[in-house]
C-alpha cells in the first residue's frame, strides 16, 4: 500500500478493521433459534441436525463482511435455517421500509373479500369522493389496480432536498398531497415507483372500513397470525403510512410469507382469498429493474427461480416467497448498505438457498 496516498491507506485499514469487528460480532450474536417446526411453534423441540443447506449458508455468510441482520428459511412450513447478526433477535421488530406496501396490498384484498371495495377496476374517485376536485381529467381514470401496480402516473420523488417524503410528512392532508401531484404518464400506461400511490391504499382502507389501516390490519391480519409486536405509524393527519414505516420482527415477517405461500391461509384459517393472492403474484407491469411487478409485490427475474414473489424494503428488508416450492426466505439488513445488501441477498438466494432447496 506504499504507493497509495495516506488517506487511502487509512480508509483501507479502517475497512479491514470494520470487517474484523463484524466477524467478531457475528460469532457473538445470539444463538440460532430452535429449528424443525413452523415459526409459530419454534422453541418447543430440540434443534435439528445440521443440513447441507445450513452448512453452506453458514460458510457463505462467514466468508463475507456483510451487513445483514437476519436470514431465515422456511420450507414446507418448517423452519430449516435461522441466523441473526448485530445483536438482533428473531422476535425483535426491525424496520420494514417499503415492504410495508405488500401489507397494504393484502388489506385491499381483505377489503375486496368483505365487499368493501367492489373490484380492482373500481375508480379511486368513487372510493375517495371527497377528493373529486383533484381527480379530474386523466386522473379521474385512476383505478385501484393502477395503484396496486404502480401505474397511477403520479409524480413522486424519493431522494434529495424537498423530496416527496419530506413534503407528505409536512402536508396537512397527505392524500391531497399525493393526488395534487402532476401526472408524468397516463394512468395504466407504465410502471413508475411511487410510495405516495401506495399511501392511497391506506386511505382507501380507512375510507371504506371506517378505521385506520393499522387498526384494520390488527383485526383482520395481525391478530389472526398471532402478530402482536408491530408498529405502523400514521402521518399527522391520522392516515396510516401506506407505503413505509412499519416495524416487524423476522418471525412475524415469516408468518406473512407463509400465509402468502399457502395461498392466503394460515394454520388452516383463511386470511385473504386465494384468488387475490394469485393476482398479487401475476406479472402486471415491467419495471426495467430485473423484475416484474404484481399487486405491491416484486417478481424478480435474476434470483435463480422464476416463481419468486417478494415484499422488498430499502436496505434489505425482504420476504421472498416461492409458492411452487412452499418456500419462504426472510432477510433484514442495515439500511446504510442498500446496494451491498441487495447484491448479497441475490447471490445468497441464487447460489446457495434455492439450489439447496431444489436438491432436497
Amino acid at each position: 500500500m506504499r504507493n497509495l496516498p495516506s488517506f487511502l491507506i487509512g480508509f483501507v485499514l479502517c475497512g479491514a478493521v470494520m470487517c474484523a469487528m463484524f466477524a467478531v460480532s457475528t460469532l457473538r450474536s445470539p444463538p440460532t433459534p430452535k429449528l424443525g417446526l413452523p415459526v409459530a411453534m419454534r422453541g418447543q423441540v430440540a434443534k435439528v441436525d445440521s443440513t447441507p443447506l445450513s452448512q453452506k449458508t453458514d460458510i457463505w455468510l462467514d466468508a463475507r463482511c456483510h451487513h445483514l441482520d437476519a436470514v431465515m428459511v422456511q420450507h414446507r412450513g418448517i423452519l430449516v435455517y435461522s441466523r441473526m447478526f448485530n445483536w438482533f433477535r428473531d422476535d425483535q421488530p426491525h424496520e420494514f421500509q417499503s415492504a410495508t406496501k405488500t401489507i397494504s396490498s393484502i388489506l385491499i384484498g381483505i377489503a375486496l373479500d368483505e365487499g368493501l371495495v367492489k373490484s380492482v377496476d373500481q375508480l379511486v374517485v368513487e372510493l375517495l369522493p371527497e377528493y373529486d376536485t383533484l381527480l379530474v381529467g386523466d386522473k379521474a381514470n385512476i383505478t385501484v389496480e393502477h395503484v396496486l401496480t404502480m401505474r397511477t402516473g403520479l409524480r413522486w420523488v424519493d431522494f434529495g432536498i424537498g423530496n416527496s417524503f419530506e413534503r407528505i410528512e409536512a402536508a396537512p392532508d397527505s392524500v391531497s398531497f399525493v393526488l395534487s401531484e402532476p401526472l408524468e404518464s397516463k394512468p395504466g400506461e407504465r410502471f413508475f415507483y411511487n410510495t405516495g400511490s401506495s399511501h392511497l391504499l391506506s386511505a382507501i382502507v380507512q375510507r371504506t372500513t371506517g378505521m385506520s389501516a393499522f387498526a384494520y390490519a390488527k383485526s383482520r391480519l395481525f391478530e389472526p397470525l398471532g402478530i402482536t409486536q408491530v408498529s405502523w405509524p400514521s402521518l399527522p393527519d391520522g392516515c396510516t403510512q401506506g407505503g413505509w414505516g412499519m416495524y416487524l420482527s423476522p418471525i412475524d415477517m415469516m408468518k406473512i410469507g407463509q400465509m402468502l405461500s399457502d395461498s392466503g391461509t394460515y394454520e388452516g384459517r383463511r386470511i385473504v382469498s386465494r384468488s387475490y393472492v394469485d393476482d398479487m403474484f401475476k406479472r402486471r407491469a415491467e419495471t426495467h429493474l430485473n423484475a416484474g411487478y404484481g399487486y405491491q409485490l416484486w417478481l424478480p427475474d435474476d434470483h435463480g427461480h422464476n416463481g419468486l414473489g417478494a415484499a422488498r424494503g430499502y436496505g434489505g428488508q425482504d420476504i421472498f416467497v416461492a409458492r411452487d416450492l412452499n418456500l419462504v426466505v426472510i432477510f433484514t439488513g442495515s439500511i446504510g448498505f442498500p446496494e451491498r445488501n441487495a447484491k448479497d441477498i441475490r447471490l445468497l438466494l441464487k447460489d446457495v438457498i434455492l439450489p439447496g432447496i431444489k436438491t432436497n
